[in-house]
């Protein structure tokens, strides 16, 4: 195998194992969304929102990264991620409407 067969794979292996990251953080903020809608205590919904956002914020972070290095997502991750942006979004609304 040649240096070049050899960073090919590498590159490949990497976009991989970032992508299942990015869709790991992504399942983590769902976990927490789910959490926070279903929770009778006010503060634990509070709690797992803000958990939810901490893991969708990190998962955009990565998902930037990768692409700034010239990399594309796989079409489900980027699903994932719109998919997560408006049930945060969702989220923040329902908030809102609980103060008043």
């Amino acid at each position: 195998m040649g240096i070049l067969d050899k960073t090919q794979r590498l590159r490949k292996e990497t976009l991989e194992l970032s992508s299942a990251f990015v869709e790991i953080e992504l399942d983590l903020a769902q976990t927490f969304c789910d959490i926070a809608v279903t929770a009778g205590d006010g503060a634990k919904a509070r709690r797992n929102a803000q958990n939810a956002r901490r893991a969708f914020a990190s998962a955009s972070k990565f998902a930037e990264r990768i692409e700034r290095n010239g990399r594309i997502l796989p079409r489900s991750v980027n699903d994932k991620l719109q998919d997560m942006r408006m049930r945060l979004a969702s989220l923040g609304r329902n908030r809102q409407a609980d103060l008043v």
